[in-house]
């Protein structure tokens, strides 16, 4: 009879068996593993997205600094004051001075290295730049403000961190409190889930985790965050693997740059080093020890201790953080008893911030002027030309002055809405776009995209024609009622705001009172041709109505667009396309490509600035007389208001000082408002250019084809060869000769010169005022 194993027999037999083939799939698991784990940590690459920079602060001396500004900016860059400099980030301030100790920062041009200046200041203007020693420095250069970031790929962000360049207290403080025998274990640790586990039953809730740092690290990286047995056990095994290849400090070092901290927005903020700025604006190695357990203690719950909406809450955590450091040795008594004393101290940076419509125009560019596969590099630097003081300014501006509009004229809050475009008139380097009343990423960019009817903003273009074509400002136009006969029998019969004719009038009258029936007339004189040639040749690419309506601006534009128009007319008649984007350079600093803008002469020197001097003259005397009232002399203001029909839309075009800006209000729905282009717009523009144009350093000359003419405001008809009247004009040196007999400085500019009678001055005062008014 054969031999017959028992039933017990047969069970272990199984069980031996199944546990064999358990085991070498185990071993399998664990090879699997641990290839895995070893090869994705080695091969890892951080997810950084492309990060998008300021123009930075230029010190130098002799200039229009203002010590005001200054200040803002380093409270913006998160400089600290302190009674005696010592480091990179301190700052202190005098009664006329400001000593301070900037950051390095590696610029696409060179190196910039942290060193110790001290500004000197006269009238709050930057006088003399010295460095520690009292040698007398050129030039000096802040690292640039963090815009925000652009990825095409990942919502998260970080700022790598190296080990041994992180806040030893930072390091010691967060093991002390997340893993305090990190340095004993093997990737795991029995003593931390007895102690987790302990804790647990005690409450009857999970209130501790067993997790080492190893753990958490391998979770946030290669793992979801499912609270399964089988996801627990996997993270355990990879663990130890990891632990078997990769020292503590590096471990370390990835879990500190890895690890989840806060949500900005869809910005999901990784990492000691943004988390640092986010919450404080400043590098990780400046933080306090009090700000360093604050971040140490948001880990336990992101969005429960967050200090930006649980300040109360997250400021307990902190302390206990702090308790923790000090019974563990990390921190001194004295450090102890400083860090609880100290408040919260937030100074947080938004991956945003006033800045979407500039980073939207960033974008923009970025894609006309690089490939997509290189804009998919991870970590790229893209350094800019917005000024973040200009932008938060102007920013601030438009809430100011749409708010104000509203109350005024009794309007529905929130009811307008505006744009606003500032760039260097001459490089053509943007400095601030502002897409409407508040900056929303993702939002509307009315700046780039709001295509409105600009109204007299085209007038300088036709009459810019006529200056190519040999007028000048003292000839006269005709500003009576016209009618222009179209092709297909129809009439356009233009008038002007006020419905009244002015008969003949000098042509800078035409332009500065912008007059349409004089404009329309003298388009269709000119040939309509001429006109929207002018337009085209000061850098407008779109497709032009061959229409007479459009001699008065009946053509849809952006601020944006009419900002390029008005470039050449400010910079001397030479185009330099506007630009926001000046290099872009990979992580280890190799440059991608600079972006170096050419200009093209597209109108005559001479004709550019007689046009700039009837401008000016509009500024100061007529439509957009607000601005010469209101903006100091020194920054001389020159402009063009617009009013499209039915007062749906109000503009202001023009320099001042260093800036040319254009500015537009008006409603999404393209309804009518009791505002002209002189009582809505250029209150806004006047607003912005007072706070962040500086005046030109340029001297202001002539060119060598034309000369001055000049006269009071009360006696148009008395107009002097020279700059010694109210107010001035430049024409054609060989037109001011044969039309101006009285000359600057032959005694007769003297007050009381001349053979009017005083009945007489006063019948031709009050025909002027009536034509002016």
């Amino acid at each position: 009879m054969p031999y017959k194993p028992s039933r017990w027999r047969r069970t272990g037999l199984l069980l031996l068996k199944l546990g064999t083939v358990g085991l070498v799939l185990l071993i399998a698991l664990v090879v699997y593993l641990d290839i895995y784990v070893r090869d994705r940590f080695e091969q890892h690459t951080w997810s950084v997205p492309a990060r998008v920079y300021g123009a930075p602060l230029e010190l130098r001396a002799g200039g229009e600094l203002e010590m005001n500004e200054v200040l803002w900016w380093l409270d913006r860059m998160g400089y600290r004051p302190v009674p005696e400099v010592s480091g990179p980030g301190d700052y202190r301030v005098g009664v006329n001075d400001i000593e301070l100790f900037t950051r390095s920062y590696d610029f696409w041009d060179g190196a910039e290295p942290a060193r110790q200046l001290h500004l000197q200041f006269s009238q709050e203007r930057l006088t003399r730049l010295e460095d520690r020693h009292g040698e007398r420095v050129t030039s000096a250069r802040l690292a640039p403000p963090n815009l925000g970031h652009i990825s095409p790929v990942h919502a998260e962000d970080r700022v790598i961190e190296r080990l041994a360049t992180m806040p030893p207290t930072l390091v010691a403080g967060l093991v002390a409190v997340e893993d305090r025998r990190f340095f004993q274990h093997r990737g795991i640790s029995l003593v931390g889930i007895g102690r987790a586990l302990e804790a647990n039953l005690r409450s009857q809730r999970v209130t501790q985790g067993g997790s080492t740092l190893t753990q958490q690290l391998i979770k946030n990286m290669f793992l979801t965050a499912d609270q399964t047995l089988w996801r627990k056990g996997i993270e355990a095994i990879m663990a130890v693997l990891l632990e078997l290849h990769v020292d503590k400090e590096t471990i370390l070092e990835a879990y500190m740059n890895e690890v989840f901290i806060a949500q900005d927005g869809r910005r999901a903020v990784h990492g000691f080093g943004l988390a640092a700025q986010h919450f404080y604006g400043r590098p990780l190695n400046e933080l306090s020890i009090a700000q360093q357990a604050m971040l140490i203690g948001v880990l336990r719950g992101p969005t429960f201790y967050s200090p930006l909406r649980n300040p109360e809450r997250a400021m307990a955590r902190r302390n206990v953080v702090l308790d923790v450091m000090h019974e563990r040795g990390v921190i001194t008594d004295d450090q102890h008893r400083q860090a609880r004393q100290e408040g919260l101290r937030l100074n947080p940076r938004s991956g945003q911030g006033p800045h979407a419509a500039a980073l939207d125009l960033v974008r923009r560019q970025l894609r006309l002027w690089y490939r997509e596969e290189v804009l998919n590099r991870e970590g790229l630097h893209i350094h800019t030309t917005i000024d973040i003081y200009a932008q938060d300014q102007a920013q601030a501006a438009m809430t100011r002055q749409l708010r104000d509009l509203e109350q005024r004229l009794n309007l529905e809050p929130e009811s307008v809405q505006g744009a606003l475009v500032l760039a260097e008139r001459d490089s053509g380097a943007v400095r601030a776009v502002v897409g409407g009343r508040a900056s929303i990423p993702g939002g509307f960019n009315r700046a780039l995209d709001a295509r409105r009817p600009v109204g007299s903003l085209l007038k300088p273009a036709l009459y810019l024609a006529a200056l190519e074509q040999g007028q000048h400002w003292l000839m006269p136009v005709d500003d009576s009622p016209v009618v222009v006969a179209g092709r297909d029998g129809s009439e356009w019969r233009p008038t002007n705001f006020d419905l009244n004719s002015n008969g003949e009038v000098p042509m800078w009258e035409a332009l500065s009172m912008s007059y349409n029936q004089a404009a329309a007339r003298s388009g269709m004189e000119l040939g309509l041709g001429n006109v929207l040639d002018s337009i085209e040749r000061l850098g407008y690419s779109r497709d032009l109505p061959v229409v007479p309506s459009v001699i008065l601006g009946a053509v849809d534009m952006s601020p944006y667009d009419v900002a390029q128009i008005y470039q050449p007319l400010t910079s001397g008649g030479y185009l330099s396309p506007l630009t926001s984007i000046v290099a872009v350079t990979e992580p280890g600093g190799r440059v991608l490509g600079q972006i170096n803008v050419r200009a093209e002469q597209v109108v005559d020197p001479a004709a550019a600035q007689s046009l700039r001097s009837a401008l000016a003259l509009t500024a100061q005397a007529g439509t957009g007389a607000y601005a010469g009232n209101t903006l100091p002399r020194d920054l001389r203001p020159a402009g063009k208001t617009g009013t499209s029909d039915g007062q749906r839309d109000s503009w202001f075009a023009g320099e001042a000082g260093h800036l040319l800006g254009v500015a537009w209000l008006g409603t999404d729905d393209n309804q009518s408002l009791p505002i002209t282009g002189s009582t809505g717009a250029l209150r806004l523009w006047t607003d912005v250019m007072g706070r962040v144009a500086r005046p030109s350093l340029e001297p202001d000359l002539l060119h060598s084809s034309l000369s001055w003419v000049s006269w009071d405001a009360d006696r148009p008809d008395r107009v002097w060869l020279g700059d010694c009247r109210q107010y001035r004009l430049a024409i054609p040196t060989e037109a001011a000769n044969g039309q101006v007999s009285r000359r600057c400085g032959d005694g007769s500019d003297q007050p009381g010169a001349g053979d009017e009678s005083r009945e007489e001055a006063e019948d031709s005062r009050w025909n002027w005022l009536r034509r002016w008014f």
